[in-house]
């Protein structure tokens, strides 16, 4: 707003319709935000956008191999979102005469399954594989030589990627038990046992792909899979070459605001509003304009937490860049970087 505040003081004529949507319950899964602005946008006749930018990936100043640049992760795809609830069902009795496996041992036998890696990696097949051919453009040797010939490598990096965390979200469905109830007294076998799996889905896979893969990974007719409350399918890739107006707008305006900052395509690996407008455009983008280190990713839904004054003014300025560079039929080249 405060961006669009000052294009209005100066008198900025918008050639386009330009709309901002804000929803105010995007962690409880936007229903009564997004979802309404987005049947507000039916009930005016809107049809379609030219593209549309929501919150999302950052700009990195580390954690890539071999790049020394700033690294600005344009989400271009994200990942669904799926909740499986496991129950297992036993023979309720004392404990001091137990059988020989209950409703507990039968279900934390299947939960152990669920290692972070247990679903297959899709390294190669999505974005993350165009993110490792642009930082060949701007690595340093040997990693120029490995990013450049990932035919070879390709590899040997899923399995580099699949040992972190932050990385191992990029190249599959992550697989995360979250819930676990089971028992009521200390000295009684309880009849049923349950847990709670969260995936975040890769774009190559889809819901139905996941419960397969879950059904077959346990191996246990003796435990019951069924979806827990709602899910999102992944969102469809959307085009982020040369020639995308929205993708190019929002390279151009980052690299206006952060000096020497090379521009990835990436996977939102959370979950973003922006299912709610997908009917509206396929070119959709999650971006969030602040300049952070890996180690400050942690400050997210955790304590303190916060950004600097200076990201807070890179992100009026970028949205400033956003307006104007959106204003117009086609991109014009870089000359400078300027300011408001």
């Amino acid at each position: 707003m405060e961006s669009l505040e000052y294009l209005l003081r100066n008198n900025f004529q918008f050639q386009r319709s330009f709309y901002i949507a804000f929803g105010h319950d995007e962690e409880g899964m936007g229903q009564d935000g997004a979802q309404e602005i987005a049947k507000t946008f039916v009930r005016k006749g809107i049809k379609e956008f030219e593209f549309l930018l929501d919150e999302g990936m950052f700009v990195f100043s580390d954690g890539f191999p071999g790049i020394t640049q700033p690294v600005a992760l344009v989400a271009v795809a994200e990942k669904g979102f799926l909740s499986v609830i496991l129950r297992s069902n036993g023979t309720v009795g004392h404990s001091s005469m137990p059988t020989y496996e209950t409703s507990i041992t039968t279900l934390a036998k299947a939960v152990s399954k669920f290692t972070s890696d247990a679903h297959n990696h899709f390294f190669g097949y999505g974005p993350e594989k165009r993110m490792f051919e642009e930082f060949a453009l701007y690595a340093s040797y040997p990693y120029k030589l490995v990013y450049s010939n990932l035919w070879m490598f390709g590899p040997i990096l899923a399995k580099i990627m699949s040992g972190k965390p932050t990385s191992n979200a990029l190249v599959r469905t992550t697989t995360a038990p979250t819930i676990i109830n089971g028992g009521f007294k200390e000295n009684v076998m309880p009849s049923e046992a349950t847990a709670v799996i969260n995936h975040r889905i890769h774009p190559m896979q889809t819901v139905s792909d996941v419960m397969e893969y879950d059904r077959k990974l346990i191996n246990d007719e003796r435990i019951e899979l069924k979806i827990k409350g709602d899910y999102i399918e992944p969102h469809p890739i959307s085009p982020y070459g040369s020639d995308s107006f929205g993708y190019e707008t929002i390279r151009k305006s980052i690299q206006q605001v952060f000096d020497n900052t090379v521009v990835i395509p990436a996977i939102m690996v959370a979950a973003t509003d922006t299912r709610w407008y997908l009917k509206f455009t396929k070119s959709v983008y999650r971006f969030s304009p602040a300049f952070i280190t890996q180690e400050e990713t942690k400050l997210f839904h955790g304590h303190n937490e916060r950004i600097t004054i200076d990201n807070y003014l890179k992100v009026v300025n970028f949205y400033h860049h956003i307006m104007i560079n959106s204003n117009r039929q086609h991109l014009d080249p870089i000359k400078v970087k300027d300011e408001f």
